[in-house]
């Protein structure tokens, strides 16, 4: 069973010591403050006798500022408010009293009369008397709150009594006796001050009723004794594992078994006099020990922060002196990348600093960092700029390489792929997730161009020595064909030519050209003598083409099939008229722009023209029909 440690048993008289301790703690409880009312934080004699240097407005200051001292604390400066309210009002009496003497020099020079007097308005003492009231309404509203605190203390204390009362009077199971009492101790020590006219009352009653507990449980010396030696064992248990901390390799652990082992040693009960001494000084010097221990390593520590905080500060300095080429490319960046990656890892493996110091300095870093982050940022914004205008160039040349699938022309139309694929390799590279798809779509279109090529070429090729005979034999007759004078049979003989020499179809392409040439110059200066342009004979050579296609046996089929491949032509041209104008508004900001602008907008009109002609084409075909 624990026993009391302060109480004896009536008949065992307590040391002097312990009485006066005793009653000083009961003065306590009663009045709420220590036998000595001097607050030594509260200013004296010297601080009152300097307010009183302090000019009005100086006091009012001060005056100020503890007007907005909050509530709990406005009784800390309770000696301060009436200094300076002293050293205020004994200004407003000296003022008052020189004002007045002013008055009565005056009045006797003038001869009024007194009634006739006003007196001066002072605003500096009407927000004096403000403050005052603000602070004399902080100290009531305090005042009051304790006054509750009291009150509710005292119900407490009054219900304590009642249940000590009910233990003496009740319980007969003195272990549970006696741990109720100590649960009730705890309570009475850990409750506030009571009203004063209640104090004295209710602490008599409880120091009463303390002693009739010890009577009603008997505690005698014996078990007193029995009880210290218990605790002088539990004690000396605890400096034992207190000086085994001594060999715990981490000193923070040491600390902190420490700190569970403080709080025993407090929850054990007193020991006897004579080992109280001894014990608590082996305790001590164990703890000392640790603590000493936790020093040294901390200089050591201020020894490693001096050093790390020294690296730190050169690693800033390195970021710092890091160069950007101007202007920079891709294999810079990636250089810098390194660089910077390698002393970040060297920032993070170097320890931490003191405290104050390790924000200060990761800003600094962090912002030597964030300058290179910054470029970096810049150039590769740029560089997708770049390749969004370069995906709109292979956009484009992509399209003009699928136009080139619609080429008669093949050999033409193969050359024109040649420059197409020499422009493709100039272009720069493009974002990385379309890049496979945007060579796929070229390689596509070349591809299908050889491939058409090449079969074309196959089977032609057995028809080219016939169509070369042909158009020979055709060119022959129109080299001696002389006019007639009638220019309606002239011109439909010529368009008979035409005709004729369009039914041919292909010669091998060594003699292409040069038959081409021979035809075209004995038929146009046919015409030329028949004075019509050569729009007005393109498009009575498409006439003609039509009427033929009409008289034939499968004209109607024929000319569908024409119908649909202008649909088609102008489908995809006007499809390539809509691209070409979308993405010309790409090339504002880009070098060359002005030449690159004007390059589109000459396949723009180029496009539009063939357009226009193709539709004219169409417009023929269904009048026809």
């Amino acid at each position: 069973m624990e026993v009391n440690r302060e109480e004896q048993q009536p008949g065992n008289q307590q040391p002097l010591a312990e009485e006066q301790d005793s009653a000083e703690q009961e003065l306590v409880a009663i009045t709420g403050h220590a036998t000595d009312s001097e607050d030594e934080s509260e200013p004296g004699l010297d601080e009152a006798v300097s307010y009183r240097e302090l000019t009005k407005e100086q006091l009012l200051n001060e005056y100020r500022q503890l007007a907005e001292t909050d509530m709990t604390e406005i009784l800390t400066v309770k000696n301060k408010i009436a200094a300076v309210e002293d050293a205020f009002k004994l200004l407003l009496q000296h003022e008052r009293q020189h004002e007045t003497e002013v008055e009565n020099e005056q009045d006797e020079a003038t001869g009024e009369e007194e009634d006739t007097k006003r007196k001066k308005h002072d605003p500096l003492a009407d927000q004096f008397f403000e403050f005052q009231k603000i602070i004399r309404n902080k100290k009531n509203d305090f005042n009051n709150a304790q006054e509750r605190e009291r009150e509710q203390n005292l119900v407490i204390k009054r219900e304590l009594l009642e249940n000590l009362k009910s233990i003496i009077q009740n319980e007969e199971d003195l272990q549970k006796a006696f741990n109720a009492f100590h649960e009730i101790r705890d309570k009475w020590s850990n409750t506030g001050i009571v009203p004063f006219n209640e104090a004295q009352d209710i602490q008599l009653n409880y120091r009463h009723l303390v002693n009739k507990f010890y009577e009603f449980i008997k505690i005698n010396r014996e078990l007193q004794e029995l009880d210290w030696k218990k605790n002088l064992e539990l004690k000396i248990k605890i400096c034992e594992e207190a000086e085994a901390l001594h060999f715990e390799s981490s000193v923070k652990t040491a600390l902190d078994k420490l700190t569970m082992l403080n709080m025993r040693w407090h929850e054990a009960g007193p020991v006897a006099r004579d080992k109280k001494t001894e014990i608590f000084e082996r305790f001590k010097a164990a703890a000392d020990a640790i603590h000493k221990k936790r020093k040294e390593q901390i200089e050591q520590l201020k020894l490693q922060w001096a050093d790390n905080e020294a690296k730190k500060n050169e690693l800033i300095d390195q970021v710092a002196k890091i160069e950007i080429p101007e202007p920079a490319t891709s294999a810079n960046w990636r250089k810098i990348n390194e660089e910077l990656e390698a002393i970040q890892s060297a920032w993070k493996h170097t320890g931490r600093t003191e405290k104050v110091k390790n924000d200060e300095l990761w800003e600094r870093f962090r912002a030597a960092s964030e300058v290179i982050y910054k470029k970096r940022k810049e150039f590769y914004s740029d560089r997708r700029k770049e390749y969004q205008i370069n995906l709109q160039k292979k956009n484009d040349i992509c399209s003009r390489a699928e136009a080139l699938l619609n080429s008669i022309d093949l050999k033409s139309a193969s050359a024109d792929m040649r420059k197409l694929t020499e422009e493709w390799k100039q272009t720069g590279h493009v974002p990385g997730k379309f890049a496979d798809k945007i060579w796929e779509r070229f390689r596509k279109a070349k591809d299908s161009l050889y491939e058409k090529r090449k079969s074309f070429f196959a089977e032609a090729e057995k028809q080219f020595e016939d169509n070369l005979e042909k158009k020979t034999g055709l060119i022959e007759r129109i080299e001696s064909f002389e006019l007639t004078g009638n220019n309606k049979e002239d011109f439909e003989q010529l368009r008979g030519f035409q005709y004729e020499w369009s039914e041919i179809g292909m010669v091998p392409a060594a003699k292409k050209n040069e038959v081409y040439e021979r035809y075209k110059k004995a038929i146009d200066s046919l015409f030329d003598k028949l004075r019509i342009s050569e729009k007005e004979r393109s498009v009575l050579r498409f006439k003609d083409r039509i009427d033929h296609l009409k008289t034939s046996a499968d004209g109607k089929s024929k000319m569908r099939e024409e119908e649909r491949v202008l649909h088609n032509k102008i489908s995809h041209l006007k499809s390539e008229v809509n691209t070409l104008e979308n993405n010309i508004g790409f090339f504002a900001k880009s070098k060359n722009a002005d030449q690159i602008k004007k390059d589109f907008e000459d396949k723009i009109l180029k496009a539009k023209n063939e357009l226009e002609k193709l539709r004219k084409q169409l417009e023929m075909i269904k009048s026809a029909k």
